[in-house]
């Protein structure tokens, strides 16, 4: 952990000044808090039975990028450490989300979001990551790679501020064995990020 929170701190105080100048983009910290949960859908016969673990709380941050290429629309990629799971057995990420945003202001004001992401297990508790559950614990077998969907709604300021609440929704079975039971991730958050470095089209 003292590593990944040494690597992001490198990561935020780089400055690349010409680079976001050519690109027109903007890019900064982003820090969040929200619930986790995992949804267990048991497939018997015909008929498929969804449930969901009891939530946890959980957190996430990293750097988030702003790339605008027209009055309301841009693209914010991120590289963001996250956690994820249920009550019991935690996941911790790191996730790539890229997304496609409307703002109904020039650079600023109410926006909307959506796009893909995908995220690479590093760590965890309650489970077993990159292998199946064995008999000697009671830890779950997961797969090593989580993807899927989001969905955001937020206000960003002209200084750069953003505050999102953010919904992603797991597409791909992290249950590691081929068995009859499916299990997803479902979080949601509610994120700050800060675009401080950099410049967009609307500084020019």
């Amino acid at each position: 952990m003292k590593k990944l929170l040494l690597f992001f701190t490198i990561i935020t105080s780089l400055h690349f000044p010409s680079v976001a100048q050519f690109l027109n983009l903007r890019y900064g910290p982003e820090i969040g808090v929200g619930i986790s949960t995992l949804n267990i859908a048991v497939t018997s016969g015909t008929s498929q039975q969804a449930t969901a673990v009891s939530g946890k709380t959980t957190k996430q941050f990293g750097i988030v990028a702003d790339k605008s290429f027209s009055e309301h629309f841009s693209i914010q990629p991120a590289l963001l450490y996250v956690g994820k799971g249920a009550s019991g057995t935690s996941i911790n990420y790191l996730e790539v989300p890229v997304n496609l945003v409307y703002t109904k202001g020039e650079g600023h004001g109410v926006f909307v979001s959506i796009g893909p992401y995908i995220g690479y297990a590093i760590g965890g508790t309650g489970v077993n990551i990159g292998k199946a559950s064995d008999t000697t614990s009671t830890n779950l077998g997961i797969k090593s790679i989580d993807y899927g969907v989001q969905a955001g709604l937020g206000w960003q300021l002209r200084n750069g501020l953003i505050f999102k609440f953010n919904f992603d929704m797991g597409l791909s079975d992290l249950n590691f064995k081929t068995t009859d039971q499916k299990i997803t991730t479902g979080t949601f958050m509610f994120t700050i990020g800060w675009l401080l470095w950099g410049q967009s089209m609307y500084d020019l």
